[in-house]
């Protein structure tokens, strides 16, 4: 209750509009655009984040520019990947059954091409491997971190992007000083 016990005070929630940079519009923009692609991946963003929660799992993948580098994360519970996995079966079929594992890095490395291709230097920019991890979810200061609830297929999916943008630095010699004095 307020100082005046009137009403109740609000609870802030975690789930709010943030201003999204043109990054993470461009991430949602390339997985609402897969279902183009997978039939059984229709996408439909829920909600945005300002903190990751515990308790999920999921895939990374790293995509490396020359002016920014991002890690995509992909994160449910194990009932969801199982799901997923299955969906991507139906759409992508294999000899033989995608595990929870191989089905979310599977999924996190299409994610992560469709994202780059979105990029002004796609042509230059790396795909890293995707790698699956439990846990929580953390980062240096100097990493923008943005996350958003959506529903993909019938599993609720929270996609993390941790973004940094390269900073143009002069090049410096093997001895560790800049060459030129550092002048550009």
């Amino acid at each position: 209750m307020d100082s005046l016990g009137a009403r109740p005070r609000r609870a802030r929630s975690h789930m709010t509009n943030l201003h999204l940079s043109s990054f993470m519009n461009q991430l949602v923009s390339s997985i609402t655009q897969l279902s183009s692609r997978f039939p059984s991946f229709p996408c439909r963003v829920l909600a945005y984040r300002e903190s990751v929660p515990s308790g999920l799992c999921g895939s990374y993948v790293s995509l490396s520019g020359e002016k920014a580098e991002h890690i995509i994360g992909l994160l449910s519970h194990p009932l969801g990947w199982e799901t997923l996995s299955r969906s991507l079966d139906h759409d992508l079929p294999l000899a033989e059954p995608r595990g929870l594992v191989e089905g979310a890095c599977e999924i996190g490395k299409i994610v992560a091409d469709a994202f780059r291709s979105k990029q002004p230097d796609s042509a230059d920019s790396i795909v890293g491997l995707p790698l699956f991890a439990e846990g929580m979810v953390s980062s240096g200061r100097r990493i923008e971190l943005q996350a958003a609830d959506i529903a993909l297929g019938s599993s609720l999916v929270l996609v993390v992007l941790f973004s940094r943008s390269q900073e143009v630095r002069p090049a410096v010699r093997s001895s560790g000083s800049p060459i030129n004095g550092g002048a550009v």
